[in-house]
């Protein structure tokens, strides 16, 4: 939660470690499992593995930005694409 003035504000915050391209990082011997692990006990969720030079992960971030905003969309009342309101029927 953040303050901004007297509203407070929930902000989401995603978790993105990059660099992993491929799936040797999650090998049992890879210290990379460990450092997830710990970012997800810190309270931050599970974070999302990605590799950015190589494209991979890239649909797991659309969808996370997709969610969010449809979330932010429907707090404001702010008109849905078709779309958002497509996707917003079928996850109900």
């Amino acid at each position: 939660l953040s303050n901004a003035g007297d509203q407070q504000q929930h902000r989401e915050i995603v978790i993105l470690a990059n660099k992993l391209e491929g799936d040797r990082w999650a090998s049992m011997d890879s210290n990379v499992l460990d450092n997830l692990t710990e970012v997800s006990r810190a309270g931050f969720g599970e974070a999302i593995p990605i590799s950015a030079e190589h494209g991979e992960g890239m649909v797991d971030v659309a969808e996370i930005i997709d969610k969010y905003t449809l979330e932010k969309r429907q707090r404001f009342g702010l008109p849905l694409t078709n779309e958002e309101t497509y996707k917003k029927n079928t996850d109900d």
